[in-house]
């Protein structure tokens, strides 16, 4: 029982992330439509491109994620 829990929660875990994710894209697509993909949501800088390579769908900057999650 216990270990069906665990497994039941971890899988939980990973399809809530890969809604979030799917949300995140949607609304990087949503920024590419309108123009402002590739510019931080919150201080307006273009995010590096290697940023972006790594997390296609990142709406802030380096910066600003880090202080968002303060």
């Amino acid at each position: 029982d216990v270990r069906e829990q665990d497994t039941h929660q971890r899988m939980q875990a990973e399809i809530d992330s890969l809604n979030e994710r799917v949300i995140n894209i949607d609304a990087a697509m949503q920024r590419i439509d309108k123009g402002t993909y590739g510019y931080c949501q919150r201080c307006n800088k273009e995010i590096p491109a290697a940023r972006l390579e790594l997390i296609p769908e990142a709406a802030y900057c380096v910066q600003c994620e880090s202080d968002l999650k303060k």
